[in-house]
């Protein structure tokens, strides 16, 4: 008895731990959880020179989505985009976590630059298929994505400080993210750093 009591107790607080750590909303991670994993890859990428990529993702104007259709299919709407991001990036490795309102993070443990902006143009593709009707979208009327990508960049003075790399690593994500935006939204922009172009628009489907 007292074995399966003990158990018991095990379960439930491995249970509430996880609870802590998971968006109710969407079933995904949390910030709690994105900052746990975050410092724990970041200490792996330095440890042994290993890429690590982010990528910050946010619903195209879900304001005048939610406003239009309510509260309600606004949260689903949330939890179909997290699913389809959720796909995409399916590695056990990967966490995607709400960062906030209608925006998530991907956090993508040794994945290179080149790897983590095809999985963001193909998470912002995925979401435009999905259909999901949205009037107010410039992009026939569908709910879209847009992406900023950023990826780890070793530096002796800065990678002993992890506040300072989780600062700039998710600012130059958000950067990136601003500029898909500005840029016309439904689209994937990488920070100048992670090289390339820039931008990839998504390409309707024919």
């Amino acid at each position: 008895m007292q074995h399966k009591a003990w158990r018991r107790e095990r379960e439930l607080k491995h249970l509430l731990e996880l609870q802590v750590r998971q968006d109710p909303l969407t079933g995904v991670a949390n910030r709690l959880a994105l900052d746990e994993r975050l410092r724990e890859d970041w200490h792996r990428a330095v440890r042994h020179g290993a890429p690590l990529s982010v990528l910050m993702i946010d619903v195209d104007n879900f304001k005048r989505y939610n406003d239009h259709y309510g509260h309600v299919t606004g949260d689903q709407c949330l939890r179909r985009v997290a699913e389809v991001i959720s796909t995409v990036a399916s590695r056990a490795t990967d966490l995607v976590a709400r960062y906030g309102g209608e925006e998530f993070v991907v956090l993508l443990p040794d994945t290179p630059a080149e790897r983590a902006r095809s999985l963001a143009q193909a998470i912002c593709t995925a979401v435009y298929e999905t259909a999901q009707k949205h009037p107010y979208s410039t992009h026939e009327q569908r709910v879209t994505v847009s992406i900023g990508v950023a990826d780890l960049t070793h530096d002796p003075a800065s990678d002993r400080h992890f506040e300072l790399v989780r600062k700039n690593l998710l600012e130059r994500a958000d950067a990136a993210l601003y500029a898909a935006k500005s840029a016309g939204k439904n689209r994937v922009k990488w920070d100048e750093m992670v090289g390339g172009t820039g931008f990839e628009p998504v390409t309707p489907a024919v």
